[in-house]
């Protein structure tokens, strides 16, 4: 005896070693009951050689503690290593998650079939806006261990890592974002189902939110370099930075060299021609300028009324004429201007036919005068002399030919050739 406990020999301590661990207790309680009633040196450590070879004890013990987290190292570049993944179904749709292990960008498909052939389809339309990654990460779904899906990595160089079977946490970039994402959407939706104006509005907002992860950056400034514009980016005021414009000036050079281009400047209210494709034609129509937009633009009225924005090119100078204009051409004559030059003597008579005309009033004569004086000194300088028209027209004539008047202007009298004088 050892005080109240049983010494057992050596060659009973592997029956009472069985008889104690009958009911399968755990090390510990084991320990406790031995000690209750038995006693034999180095008790405790055959207690626990034979609890930690009971197959029974091992198949359905406690799992064990956990490695150290392994995480994934952070590519160097974005787009070089995605996750993928399914989320769903939803009121009868799925939503394929791809996700970039750099800059946390997303994009989600809504897609009504999770077939392999339907998954190559939906990554193919989204590589064709990122390009192709180096490596994809997936869980074991039939969709992604198919042939087209294996085929379609090994056509573009992807390599293709599953992550182990029933542990999404090896896949923890897409099972994250999955979550995000149906929260996101419970909260937007409501009641109601997710369509393309839901999902798009959820993506806007998750690719300009700041992440902790990202270093407070968005997933779109790493992602794309740069911000996205939301309705809160206009809080912020635009100031004008005198940056100067970059423009191709080779481009324009060659340009400006092959079609002699000249440079048209149009003033508000401004009468132009504008050219307008109507009925299959093109035409020319008086319109009105009403306002420039930009530097070659301008926004014309047409005279019915309709308003368009014509290029520059399309457009052209309207002169108009003034009343003043018209009163000239039509109250001015060949007669009232030039003089009616003499026919050549020739050595042939020849009779001479004088028409008779009506004398007018010497008020009338004084009349026309001033008013053929008027006319001639605004026609003067835009047309030639009459002594210059004369000596021109006798050059031209034959001799013996008498010149023919062309008419009578009673309504305003001017001074015409009388043979006599």
């Amino acid at each position: 005896m050892f005080k109240e406990r049983v010494v057992i020999p050596e060659a009973l301590q592997k029956a009472t070693l069985r008889q104690l661990h009958e009911g399968h207790p755990g090390i510990v309680r084991m320990k406790q009951l031995a000690r209750s009633f038995v006693y034999w040196p180095r008790m405790d450590s055959d207690i626990e050689k034979l609890v930690a070879a009971c197959t029974t004890c091992q198949i359905h013990g406690k799992t064990t503690r956990k490695v150290p987290l392994e995480p994934w190292t952070t590519p160097d570049r974005v787009w070089q290593r995605i996750h993928i993944d399914y989320a769903g179904p939803d009121n009868g749709q799925y939503y394929l998650v791809v996700v970039d292990a750099k800059s946390k960008w997303a994009e989600v498909a809504i897609v009504k079939s999770i077939s392999s052939v339907s998954t190559v389809r939906t990554l193919k339309s989204i590589f064709s806006t990122h390009g192709y990654p180096e490596t994809l990460v997936s869980d074991n779904g039939t969709q992604f261990v198919s042939r087209e899906f294996a085929s379609m990595c090994e056509e573009y160089g992807i390599e293709h890592i599953r992550s182990p079977a029933f542990h999404p946490q090896s896949n923890g970039q897409a099972e994250r974002f999955v979550d995000t994402l149906k929260r996101g959407l419970k909260k937007l939706k409501g009641e109601g189902s997710v369509d393309t104006e839901i999902m798009s509005k959820f993506l806007l907002y998750y690719r300009s939110t700041p992440s902790n992860a990202l270093g407070g950056l968005t997933p779109a400034e790493v992602h794309l370099g740069r911000r996205l514009t939301t309705k809160m980016s206009l809080m912020i005021p635009k100031l004008k930075l005198n940056t100067g414009s970059q423009k191709s000036s080779l481009m324009k050079d060659q340009f400006d060299k092959h079609h002699g281009t000249k440079p048209k400047h149009f003033s508000v209210n401004e009468s132009v021609y504008a050219k307008v494709f109507e009925r299959n034609a093109w035409s020319w129509k008086p319109a009105t300028v009403v306002q420039r937009q930009g530097r070659v633009l301008y926004m014309v009225r047409l005279n019915d009324g309709r308003e368009r924005v014509i290029h520059a090119h399309q457009l052209m100078l309207r002169v108009e004429q003034t009343d003043e204009c018209k009163d000239e051409l039509w109250t001015t004559t060949m007669f009232d201007i030039f003089e009616v030059p003499l026919p050549q003597e020739t050595s042939t008579p020849m009779s001479v036919t004088t028409p008779t005309f009506a004398t007018p009033s010497r008020e009338q004569q004084q009349q026309g005068l001033s008013m053929q004086q008027g006319h001639q000194s605004r026609a003067q300088a835009r047309m030639p002399s009459s002594a210059q028209f004369s000596q021109g027209s006798q050059q031209h004539q034959s001799p013996g030919v008498v010149p023919v008047r062309r008419g009578n202007r009673v309504r305003k009298p001017v001074n015409r050739y009388d043979p006599s004088n």
